[in-house]
């Protein structure tokens, strides 16, 4: 299979493994509203959090195991590529072992820390121990995902995740139905563990990615150690994201409370999943672009990776201002004005979709390139700065103030030294990146965003109903339109009318 039809494939699955996990959410959340309390939802909220933070214990040996293996799978029989697998599993085998351990010995601790109320204290500490003991126990079978990915099948990793968001919500359903109220969440998660890892496990054998039995080589200190030499780059940088990306909840709920995390997990929801709906694009191009570094293809991979820029960019302008537009609506329809917040809160965050999505590209390009360098410090003190900030502005500010907080650190650290190390990397002005690779997304965000201001104002005094529907059918429409004639290249129009007419032409 073709690099073309394997990202082509990534992206199709990733877009439907998009669509299961919106059909999860909103089947899920209205499903865990009624059995709970908004604070008993909040309280799960922090601890899927909290136990995000100790997959950290990984070290960064995920992304290290995948990137290895994409410099020995195109010789699978000398050895190296099983000793890889090997290795890694052991590695593997132990962090689950840690994680389990360290989510019990969290549990003494964080009760007293986080302000968590006395009357949630015993289910708190029972769900964060059943959780990372959940991570913990399915933490090795993560190698089957690494395998996949480093052969650029995605699409498979996309079908685990189909099968996760279905088998958690049917054993939620008949854990809320049981009366287990709170431990049905749990329940649902460990289920969709067990269909997932299952699931990629079973690819693996059927698409013949493990080596032959005699070519499986030895794990083995020196292998190791080149995966740990990779791994601890990438472990502060993945601690950075990390602080950024899934701090908020315990920053929300050290000054606002338990109810605010609950009305923040769930407004945030449409943004959160466009946020993944758009970084499929370089989450699914990223391998190949490994493999052109690998191959020594420089000039096509620099083209390649301004085109997927450009895309990235305009995409996420797009999404973020039909949702910002949309959003408020949306919530009062959805959780029947159960939760709500201000619409200033949804234009902050589509701000900060799009902050987000351009600075995670510089970042994303440094796995492939294997030169974290100096990144791994920069986005660690956007997090660390993030969270200070986050808490010294919460209390007075609120939920929008954490939001500017985010943004602004977020430019600052990564948005500056990404910008700089990307034009390191191609050898380029740093100029060239900030006004010319930006050119066009913004010329279609000049046109788009007061579109929106505009559809908003003419759509103020409608019901909830009628305001989302005009202003979904119109930005999507008209913003669809203007983001193929404003928000890529010419260069971009022409290859993607050339690949129209090539299907085109085969279905004929």
């Amino acid at each position: 299979m073709s690099r073309l039809k394997r990202f082509a494939t990534g992206v199709l699955s990733g877009y439907a493994a998009i669509i299961a996990n919106v059909l999860y959410t909103l089947c899920s959340i209205p499903l865990a509203l009624h059995f709970l309390s908004r604070a008993e939802f909040g309280l799960w909220s922090l601890v899927t959090q909290i136990a995000t933070y100790l997959l950290l214990l990984d070290l960064g040996m995920a992304g290290s195991i995948s990137r290895i293996l994409i410099d020995h799978k195109d010789n699978i029989a000398d050895g190296n590529y099983g000793a890889v697998i090997k290795t890694g599993a052991l590695v593997l085998m132990v962090q689950g072992a840690l994680i389990a351990i360290g989510g019990i010995l969290l549990t003494f601790g964080l009760v007293s820390l986080l302000e968590i109320p006395l009357n949630f204290a015993r289910d708190f500490k029972f769900l964060l121990a059943g959780q990372c003991i959940a991570l913990g126990v399915f933490f090795v079978t993560r190698m089957s995902l690494h395998i996949l990915n480093a052969h650029q099948r995605y699409d498979f990793g996309n079908y685990g995740q189909i099968a996760y968001f279905a088998a958690n919500l049917v054993a939620m359903w008949i854990g809320f139905r049981a009366g287990l109220g709170l431990y049905a969440m749990l329940l649902g998660n460990v289920a969709a563990m067990f269909c997932s890892s299952a699931l990629l496990m079973g690819a693996v054998r059927a698409l013949n990615l493990f080596p032959a039995r005699e070519a499986w080589g030895t794990a083995s200190w020196p292998v190791f150690r080149q995966l740990f030499a990779f791994s601890n780059e990438l472990f502060l940088l993945s601690l950075g994201q990390q602080l950024v990306n899934g701090s908020q909840a315990l920053v929300i709920t050290r000054t606002l409370g338990l109810d605010a995390v609950t009305v923040w997990s769930v407004a945030m929801k449409a943004f959160s999943l466009a946020q993944q709906f758009i970084w499929r694009l370089w989450d699914y191009s990223a391998g190949a672009i490994a493999e052109m570094i690998v191959r020594a293809e420089r000039d096509r991979m620099r083209q390649r990776f301004r085109q997927i820029f450009v895309i990235t960019a305009s995409l996420s302008v797009l999404t973020a201002t039909a949702i910002a537009v949309c959003n408020s609506d949306f919530l009062a329809i959805w959780t029947r004005h159960r939760i709500a917040w201000s619409r200033t809160n949804d234009f902050l965050c589509a701000a900060l979709l799009v902050v987000n999505c351009v600075t995670r590209l510089h970042v994303g390009l440094l796995g492939p390139t294997k030169k974290i360098g100096r990144m791994r410090y920069i986005y660690f003190l956007e997090g660390v700065s993030f969270v200070i900030l986050g808490l010294l502005v919460g209390r007075q500010w609120g939920i929008g103030g954490i939001l500017v907080a985010a943004i602004v650190m977020n430019i600052f650290w990564t948005g500056i030294y990404g910008i700089l190390r990307t034009a390191r990397e191609f050898n380029v002005n740093a100029r060239e990146i900030i006004i010319d690779w930006q050119k066009v997304p913004a010329r279609f965000a000049s046109v788009l965003i007061p579109l929106a201001f505009v559809t908003a104002w003419f759509t103020h005094s409608l019901p909830n109903g009628t305001r989302l529907a005009v202003n979904a059918i119109t930005i999507g429409i008209v913003g669809t339109g203007l983001l193929w004639k404003l928000g890529l290249t010419d260069e971009l129009r022409r290859e993607a009318m050339e690949r129209l007419s090539k299907l085109r032409r085969r279905i004929d």
